[in-house]
């Protein structure tokens, strides 16, 4: 089955320019976010988890120890975290495709949409070395789950919107669904993550209907 067909990428400044968005406050502290989560895999990719400190992260980010903890309660945090603006927009994706759309039609187009969005090779490098040490620190992976637990309630929120007949077995297939299509993406370099999620998301469409 072919994707429906995507819509002008509403998204990509949101994700680009957040302070045309939130304020020039906001893009700040994003900014901080993302040197604190940067600082925090590349040093434990470097040293190992137990090598590094809170102190580490933040001298490696220009912040102080101050600063992180208005970000993130431990270096496991920081190492797992990801953009918080993220759930905002990938609820908006979903609730703003067209109302003739089915829930898993709206959910696919608007995942596959945000996937060309936002995937670079940067991204890739992150979610790879991410994946390494979740392989490494076993400890690690109860956080991993907890962010993808997340996403399952944004989907059902945005699904239930749309009167779907079944919001809780469809958020949680789809995000069972988004997770391996990001693990293969970062194990394996012959996977293109958009073509994937757009292939394992159309299965499920067809098994479904």
């Amino acid at each position: 089955m072919n994707a429906p067909a995507a819509s002008p990428n509403r998204h990509a400044n949101d994700l680009s320019h957040p302070g045309a968005r939130t304020g020039k406050r906001q893009e700040r502290k994003l900014a901080t976010l993302n040197a604190l989560r940067q600082a925090a895999l590349d040093l434990a990719l470097a040293y190992g988890l137990d090598g590094i400190t809170v102190h580490d992260i933040a001298v490696r980010a220009q912040v102080s120890r101050r600063t992180f903890f208005n970000y993130f309660a431990t270096k496991e945090d920081a190492v797992v975290g990801e953009n918080p603006e993220m759930a905002t927009v990938v609820h908006h994706a979903i609730t703003e495709r067209p109302d003739s759309e089915t829930p898993l039609v709206a959910v696919r187009s608007a995942l596959v949409e945000l996937a060309g969005t936002i995937v670079t090779p940067q991204m890739q490098q992150r979610i790879r070395g991410r994946h390494r040490l979740l392989t490494a620190h076993p400890e690690l992976l109860g956080r991993h789950l907890a962010r993808y637990a997340a996403f399952e309630n944004l989907l059902r929120e945005a699904i239930s919107d749309r009167d779907s007949e079944d919001p809780d077995l469809l958020a949680t297939v789809v995000t069972s669904t988004l997770r391996l299509c990001v693990q293969q993406w970062a194990t394996d370099d012959g996977v293109d993550l958009v073509q994937q999620l757009d292939r394992s998301l159309g299965t499920l469409h067809d098994g479904l209907r």
